[in-house]
């Protein structure tokens, strides 16, 4: 069984315009594009795995899905990657363009009110689950 720890509160920079983004640093954008954002899966454990004080309700919620294995679930905490050449290292690396590739719909995660961790089945995750490149926000 594996244990999903999902952003459910806002990041500072998500209340941000495109207008404000814009007169940030070079990397401050950079943070703002890596942001963790509601709904991204932030990691995978195992079952029975205890979670810290600060990987709890309300910043994040855990969903147990019983039927899915962790190996199966770290698909989800991908990082989309970019290469960009680096003329100080005078090569090719590779770099964070979004924190994470998958992400629930940011308002199922804001419907879940109850701090207990809910229960889904892998059909369900799979279900719910988008690539970020399709998603709306951030």
């Amino acid at each position: 069984m594996a244990e999903l720890l999902i952003k459910r509160a806002a990041h500072w920079m998500d209340a941000l315009t495109e207008d404000d983004v814009r007169k940030l640093s070079p990397v401050l954008q950079r943070t703002y594009r890596r942001r963790k954002q509601v709904g991204d899966v932030v990691v995978v454990m195992p079952d029975g795995h205890k979670w810290g004080r600060r990987e709890c309700w309300p910043r994040y919620i855990v969903v147990k899905v019983p039927d899915m294995t962790v190996r199966e679930a770290r698909r989800y905490v991908e990082r989309e990657m970019t290469a960009e050449w680096d003329n100080i290292q005078g090569k090719t690396v590779y770099r964070n363009t979004k924190t994470r590739r998958y992400s629930f719909d940011p308002a199922l995660v804001k419907s879940i009110t109850d701090p207990r961790p809910p229960t889904m089945t892998k059909a369900d995750v799979q279900s719910r689950i988008t690539e970020k490149s399709v998603l709306s926000h951030g």
